[in-house]
């Protein structure tokens, strides 16, 4: 039968389609915050949550099988932020950990990326992507604390803008690693 994957390979078919699945993932994010016009009670659609999730976890899978420098505390906390993601799309207050925890996994990276050949193309943007998301952590920390949460839906939507540039930022990474296997497998098709 030919849709079954032969043994050994299923790492090369996670490696090759995780990219378009947070590149599906991110595609609904940014609609989603294009298009809502509710910004009163809850800042963030549930749904964006879950798919932003999702997008981490086949992220952090595919690095895996592309055999990314993600393994150890780095990968722990990309699936930790995927899984709180994904929580705070059903439980309202579970998403202060997923914001945390996506820009502390990239800044483990950057060293770990900067030091693989394979690597080191994608290592620079995640570093700018990663400051990005620090300093929306900063921006989100002081107006929920002394600001009085003001303008706290509107900081939190461009933290999760910033979060979802560094996920596609990621997935272009492991697109261009893996698109020689990629070209390869499809040609066999």
């Amino acid at each position: 039968m030919p849709w079954i994957v032969p043994q050994g390979q299923s790492e090369g078919m996670v490696q090759r389609f995780s990219p378009l699945v947070v590149v599906a993932c991110l595609a609904y994010v940014v609609i989603d915050l294009a298009l809502t016009e509710d910004w009163t009670d809850r800042a963030i659609a549930p749904g964006t949550l879950v798919v932003m999730g999702v997008a981490a976890l086949a992220l952090t899978a595919g690095m895996r099988a592309a055999d990314a420098p993600v393994r150890g505390l780095p990968q722990r906390l990309l699936l930790g932020s995927g899984a709180a993601l994904v929580a705070a799309g059903l439980v309202p207050h579970a998403e202060v950990a997923a914001l945390v925890g996506l820009p502390a996994a990239a800044a483990l990276l950057v060293p770990r990326l900067a030091g693989q050949e394979r690597w080191q193309a994608v290592a620079r943007p995640v570093e700018w992507m990663t400051l990005v998301a620090g300093f929306g952590l900063l921006a989100m920390t002081y107006v929920a604390l002394p600001g009085d949460r003001v303008m706290l839906g509107l900081v939190e939507r461009l933290l999760l803008v910033a979060e979802a540039g560094l996920l596609a930022v990621l997935a272009a990474g492991l697109a261009q690693v893996a698109w020689p296997q990629m070209t390869r497998f499809l040609s066999i098709s």
